[in-house]
């Protein structure tokens, strides 16, 4: 089989699943932003640990991966709902509460954001409505797509150019 064809497939397919995604998160975060937002109540966290490593070569070193997971309890209809929610990182001037991030500080600093937020008690949570056991701490934001897009692009471009402009140059 032609080379040219066999990379013009499979940046096709990457282009496709690029785009997929793309639709996927601006569906969702559209879904989400439309949500209503009410009080969670912080029952408890949970602080887990993964190993990870950066960089390459004589250059790579481990690191320990830190993710805080929040017990949340919300009130929707005179119904109590419960739910694990992963926290944010912590930044250098602050921390932020992003759903789904992990953090490379140390295990005494997410224990300490873990602390102040159960001392807080509650925090503001984005709930579906038509589900509320399912809850976000932030909607998703749609310009974050906007890389995926260009990514899917960029692929599809590349899978034109491989499956039908190349093969009629290399054949001259």
């Amino acid at each position: 089989m032609n080379p040219f064809k066999v990379a013009g497939y499979i940046c096709l397919l990457v282009a496709v699943f690029l785009l997929w995604g793309t639709i996927m998160w601006v569906y969702r975060s559209q879904i989400q932003n439309g949500w209503p937002s009410t009080t969670a109540i912080v029952k408890d966290y949970e602080i887990s640990t993964s190993p990870g490593t950066t960089g390459s070569g004589n250059n790579r070193r481990g690191y320990t991966e830190y993710t805080i997971n929040l017990f949340l309890e919300i009130i929707v209809d005179e119904v109590e709902y419960s739910r694990s929610v992963i926290y944010s990182s912590i930044t250098s001037d602050g921390y932020t509460d992003q759903d789904k991030v992990t953090t490379t500080v140390s295990y005494k600093a997410c224990r300490q954001v873990a602390e102040d937020l159960k001392r807080q008690a509650e925090i503001a949570v984005f709930y579906n409505p038509d589900n509320p056991k399912d809850m976000v701490l932030s909607a998703l934001n749609p310009l974050v797509a906007i890389p995926l897009l260009l990514f899917a692009l960029v692929f599809g471009i590349g899978a034109f150019l491989c499956l039908c402009y190349l093969p009629k140059k290399a054949k001259k």
